[in-house]
């Protein structure tokens, strides 16, 4: 029998690859561990959103409020859902769905791309998951298999939110023969990441960056250092003795 740990990588991995009705077994599985687990609720709900199945996926978000009633995952998809079109539930092809929300969204350029067969074979709007390699993230999709990677920065930056449960929603923004765009949406964060943005901006990598190199600065400045020669003390031992030894006399 899988732990709950084991069921949450399951349920997320689900998710990731747009597998809902597998994402809504797992949930189900977690819940018969642990009824009041409001992260499996969450995905449960927004596995019924994109199964367009929008009183199943209100009913679980309102579930979620009675355990937790600050819940803002709940409470923000539950907004959503009230002004959401039953036609465009599951896809992101409109085109205010490309519209960036800082921190939250981002149009990435994607690395070491496919062969220009598959990327022709791409359509704008196509559904894509996040897969986690050694040394960087991929992305595929369920019929073309691999299509790129992130950038390396993104990738070690995402790959430990997604460790930690976090979940993103990926479709295809652009692609020619040579390149690919793709639009990234954070879906679900974990309470313990919330302290962490999936997409910082530029200023918040910039004050990152002074601030690790402010710290390395102060680690070097308690370095102990060595004096240079042997010689230095001992003149200054003879230095004392000469001025000491007239006082003697």
């Amino acid at each position: 029998m899988d732990t709950l740990q084991e069921l949450e990588k399951r349920a997320i991995r689900a998710a990731n690859m747009l597998n809902w009705s597998d994402a809504l077994l797992v949930n189900q599985s977690i819940l018969e561990i642990d009824t009041s687990n409001t992260s499996a609720l969450n995905r449960m709900a927004r596995a019924y959103t994109q199964m367009k199945d929008m009183v199943l996926a209100k009913k679980t978000y309102l579930k979620v409020l009675e355990i937790d009633p600050y819940n803002t995952i709940a409470k923000k998809n539950l907004l959503n859902l009230k002004h959401a079109n039953p036609t465009c539930v599951g896809s992101i092809q409109s085109g205010n769905s490309y519209i960036e929300e800082p921190g939250k969204t981002k149009i990435i350029q994607l690395c070491r791309v496919a062969e220009p067969s598959i990327l022709t074979s791409l359509a704008v709007g196509t559904p894509c998951f996040l897969k986690l390699k050694t040394h960087r993230v991929g992305v595929e999709t369920e019929q073309q298999g691999y299509i790129g990677s992130l950038p390396d920065d993104l990738s070690h930056h995402l790959s430990e939110l997604i460790k930690g449960g976090a979940e993103y929603m990926v479709t295809v923004q652009s692609v020619n023969k040579t390149e690919c765009k793709v639009f990234i949406r954070e879906c679900m964060k974990p309470r313990s990441l919330s302290h962490l943005t999936s997409f910082p901006s530029v200023n918040q990598s910039k004050e990152k960056h002074a601030e690790a190199e402010e710290e390395l600065l102060v680690d070097q400045s308690y370095a102990f250092e060595m004096p240079e020669t042997d010689e230095e003390p001992d003149q200054h031992h003879r230095e004392y003795d000469d001025t000491e030894s007239p006082d003697e006399n």
